[in-house]
């Protein structure tokens, strides 16, 4: 997922530039978090999953008449081609490839706008996660705080895992889950 490489990037990024200067003997504190579990546990993840199944159903119920329309061409055709003419046929076969391009180009182009609906819609779920594990960084002296879940991490000390301590942060006081940020 990029989220997740995007906020590994920041976290290494964030943890460099807070590492001790060289010459310092000051020992460098590293820990690391799962971010698969830390976005499955946050508040308010399973609305923004909920919101995100619904654009992927919304979006498939867009492209399914698409699709159904191309195949009735095809089926169509097939069963029509051996009555045309070679005219007609080459005409409806250049037909059917303009359709086929156009469905590919309209599909492409939905891609494109869900998937930058659903960047949106996780976009304040990210940056909220992103806030607790900087302050818990920088409140706990870490250097760096890696995520085990991007598969970098190959191997770890399990007491180095903050996992629960940043979900834990992530609650809101008293259980209730936040309202969602616009």
């Amino acid at each position: 997922m990029r989220n997740r490489h995007v906020l590994l990037a920041a976290l290494v990024g964030a943890g460099l530039a807070a590492a001790p200067a060289a010459g310092q003997s000051t020992a460098t504190k590293i820990g690391y978090v799962n971010s698969d579990a830390v976005l499955a546990q946050a508040p308010g993840a399973d609305q923004v999953r909920t919101q995100i199944q619904q654009l992927q159903q919304g979006f498939a119920g867009r492209v399914q008449p698409l699709q159904d329309s191309l195949e009735t061409m095809l089926t169509n055709f097939q069963q029509q081609q051996a009555m045309l003419s070679p005219e007609a046929r080459q005409a409806r076969e250049r037909e059917i490839t303009a359709k086929q391009q156009e469905f590919q180009q309209r599909v492409a182009q939905m891609e494109q706008d869900a998937e930058l609906q659903q960047r949106q819609l996780m976009a304040p779920l990210m940056e909220r996660i992103n806030e607790v594990i900087q302050a818990y960084r920088s409140e706990n002296g870490y250097a760096l705080i890696l995520d085990s879940s991007t598969g970098i991490l190959v191997a770890a000390d399990e007491a180095l895992d903050l996992t629960e301590a940043i979900v834990a942060r992530l609650q809101p006081a008293g259980g209730a889950a936040p309202p969602p940020r616009d």
